[in-house]
C-alpha cells in the first residue's frame, strides 16, 4: 500500500536526510583528522624529549652462592679479591702480613647457610697460569709487577695457620691448608702472606701476583 504525504511534510523529510549524510560525512572527516592530528603529536613529542641516560642492567647466575670475602664479614658478593701487602724496607721482607677470609653469601646474608657453612672443608689454592710459579720451588709465586727485579727478585710465600708453606702445584687432597673455624655460623680461614728471596736480599720494586682459589666442601 503507498501512503502519500503532504507536499511540505515530504520535502522536510528530504531535507532532514540531506543534512544527516552531510553530517555524519562531516564527522567522519573530524573524526579522521583528529586521529591525523592525535599521531602526528606523539611523533613530534617522542622526537622533541631528548635521551638523558642509559640504565646498565647486570646480574649473574652462579652453580654456588657462597664465596670468600676478605678481612672482615661482609657481603659485596665480589669473588675477586685483592690482598695489600705492608710496605717494607729490602731488610724486612721477611715480615709476614696475616689475612683473614670470610665465607660468605653472595645472595644479600652476611654468612652462607648453616648446613654449607658445616660443609665447608677450605680452600685450594693454585697458579693462574704455572708459569706464574718458580721453576725450582713451588711454594713461590713469581713477581709478575712490571718493575719486578730481575737480578734480585722478590717472591711471594703463603702459610697455613699452622706455617706449613703452600705448594701451589699440589692438589686439593696433598695441599698444606688452614683450619675452618666457625663462629656463630661464620667460617673463617687464616692465611699468612710473606715476601721472599732466594738470595737473602733484594732490589727494591713493586710486587704484584695471582693465584685462583677454589672452595671445597664435603
Amino acid at each position: 500500500m503507498i501512503i502519500a504525504l503532504p507536499r511540505n511534510l515530504s520535502n522536510k523529510i528530504v531535507t532532514l536526510c540531506c543534512w544527516l549524510n552531510v553530517y555524519v560525512g562531516y564527522s567522519m572527516k573530524m573524526l579522521t583528522l583528529s586521529a591525523l592530528i592525535a599521531q602526528a603529536s606523539s611523533l613530534i613529542c617522542t622526537s622533541v624529549y631528548a635521551v638523558d641516560g642509559t640504565i646498565k642492567i647486570s646480574g649473574s647466575i652462579v652453580d654456588e652462592t657462597c664465596t670468600l670475602e676478605l678481612g672482615t664479614l661482609g657481603k659485596n658478593g665480589a669473588r675477586d679479591l685483592s690482598v695489600r701487602l705492608k710496605t717494607l724496607l729490602p731488610s724486612q721482607i721477611y715480615t709476614s702480613t696475616g689475612i683473614t677470609f670470610f665465607l660468605t653469601d653472595t645472595a644479600g646474608s652476611p654468612v652462607c647457610d648453616v648446613a654449607t657453612t658445616k660443609a665447608f672443608k677450605g680452600v685450594h689454592l693454585s697458579p693462574n697460569v704455572a708459569v706464574d710459579l718458580d721453576a725450582m720451588d713451588k711454594t713461590l709465586l713469581v713477581n709478575k709487577s712490571l718493575d719486578a727485579s730481575a737480578t734480585s727478585p722478590v717472591f711471594l710465600k703463603v702459610l697455613t695457620d699452622q706455617n706449613n708453606k703452600v705448594d701451589f702445584s699440589a692438589p686439593w687432597a696433598t695441599q698444606a691448608k688452614s683450619t675452618v673455624k666457625s663462629n656463630f655460623d661464620a667460617a673463617t680461614l687464616y692465611y699468612t702472606m710473606q715476601y721472599f728471596s732466594k738470595k737473602g736480599a733484594v732490589d727494591t720494586q713493586k710486587l704484584t701476583t695471582l693465584v685462583n682459589y677454589t672452595l671445597h666442601y664435603n
